[in-house]
């Protein structure tokens, strides 16, 4: 039996998102029916983050068990003859038996694409947050260092029952431009439900004076008391790349991508 990661890139504006809908259409789905049509059996993959409808992704990693003996690239060119034009297989890899996708993952970076000008983007409007106010991007960007570290982040988070503990460590919380395109990136070892697009809510809260400087930094001390507003839209989050221990999994001669 053999253990294969595959790469993907999508853009997830038709999908439910990553996991499996009774009733909509998920990119997981979509996965592991063209998987079936390749490898000819019934196939359940497992994805590195469970993003979220509307999100995307350009380093999403899911794993899975196949029986077939393929070199790693027939799997992921073998895949593409069967996705639509929206999921697409970068590149796939064999791990030892034991491997997931998700619980193997020691690192995730996430960006958030925000387009700051009144006339808004014709070309980014699925990919970005069209803000239209004047921000201070000073502000957000000494908002931004009181999320780095090892914080309880209940306040940061979507409805998740399941959820067995709110703590999580943030990395790196880092700005980029590229004319009116402003670019969060968030690096943890891993994110709660709606973390990220919760952060980056907070953080243009401030940004636009609509929440003091230290608000970030309140709602961390008390976790869970009050939520986060307010949630950024879905369309501006993408999951950039995963790494297991050997550094940042990204597609081979750079992902297409609007990060600045």
């Amino acid at each position: 039996m053999h253990t294969i990661a595959i790469l993907l890139e999508y853009d997830g504006t038709s999908y439910a998102g990553w996991q499996i809908q009774k009733n909509a259409t998920a990119v997981q789905e979509v996965v592991e029916r063209a998987l079936k049509k390749l490898l000819r059996h019934e196939v359940r993959v497992h994805g590195a983050g469970r993003t979220d409808a509307g999100v995307h992704a350009e380093g999403q990693v899911c794993s899975f068990k196949t029986a077939r003996d393929l070199p790693p690239a027939a799997y992921s060119q073998g895949l593409n003859a069967f996705l639509p034009s929206d999921i697409r297989a970068l590149g796939a890899r064999e791990y030892p038996a034991g491997f997931d996708a998700q619980k193997s993952a020691r690192r995730k970076c996430y960006a958030y694409r925000i387009v700051g000008r009144p006339q808004g983007s014709a070309l980014l409007r699925e990919r970005a947050w069209q803000v239209f106010a004047p921000v201070d991007w000073e502000k957000v960007d000494r908002a931004a260092g009181a999320l780095v570290g090892d914080h309880d982040f209940a306040s940061f988070q979507l409805s998740h029952p399941s959820t067995k503990t709110t703590r999580r460590k943030i990395e790196a919380v880092t700005r980029g431009r590229a004319g009116p395109l402003h670019t969060l990136t968030f690096v943890g070892e891993g994110f709660l439900r709606g973390q990220v697009r919760l952060m980056a809510g907070a953080l243009l809260a401030v940004g636009r004076g609509e929440a003091p400087e230290g608000s970030i930094a309140g709602l961390l001390r008390h976790p869970g008391e009050k939520r986060a507003r307010p949630a950024a839209p879905s369309r501006g989050l993408t999951l950039l790349w995963v790494d297991y221990g050997e550094g940042p999994w990204l597609a081979p001669g750079g992902a297409i991508s609007t990060r600045s």
